[in-house]
């Protein structure tokens, strides 16, 4: 798994968990429960248990979450008269975009690359933070990957052979993705 190997350290707890693990949670009585703050990691001494392989996966997961927020900002507010557009007359100065530039750039180009499968690949991206999150670690990730892939080319092809209409995209709702595997299937 990435390489990542778990790491456990003892810190010092600071005085609001040991507030919190022995006075709150026990009630507020007369000394320290051992048994208590075992449970939460703690120990009589004051050290707390430190998880470096799980602060990893916290970290990664909430960048991956703070990806989804501004790739699903995007895409929602994607117009295809921002900036980064060469398809249609005339162009804004301004960007309308939520995710400012980057963001107009980034919904352009996986509107015009996938069509209706740039709103799959927010919806992978978002299943994919909820497991890490979760830290459900089940399943080989070579077959995860190549099973989205799979079923991203085919929203693409499916989207671009039913007649429904995406803004800004001149290639069809499947985006060019949808478009050439769409040639390649009616050959």
């Amino acid at each position: 798994m990435l390489g990542f190997t778990r790491h456990q350290t003892y810190r010092r707890a600071s005085w609001w968990e040991l507030f919190l693990t022995a006075g709150v949670l026990a009630g507020i009585k007369e000394g320290i429960d051992d048994r208590l703050l075992r449970s939460v990691g703690a120990h009589s001494d004051g050290l707390v248990m430190f998880d470096y392989a799980r602060l990893k996966t916290d970290l990664m997961a909430l960048a991956v979450l703070a990806m989804a927020v501004f790739l699903g900002l995007s895409l929602v507010s994607y117009d295809p008269l921002d900036p980064p557009t060469y398809s249609l007359f005339p162009v804004r100065d301004s960007v309308t975009n939520l995710g400012g530039l980057a963001g107009a750039v980034v919904a352009h180009e996986l509107i015009l690359g996938l069509g209706f499968g740039a709103y799959f690949v927010l919806i992978a991206i978002a299943i994919a933070d909820i497991r890490l999150l979760a830290r459900d670690h089940n399943g080989d990730p070579v077959w995860r990957l190549a099973g989205v892939t799979l079923m991203l080319a085919s929203i693409c092809v499916s989207s671009q052979w039913l007649p429904i209409p995406i803004r800004g995209s001149l290639t069809g709702s499947g985006g060019y993705l949808g478009a050439s595997l769409g040639i390649l299937m009616d050959q």
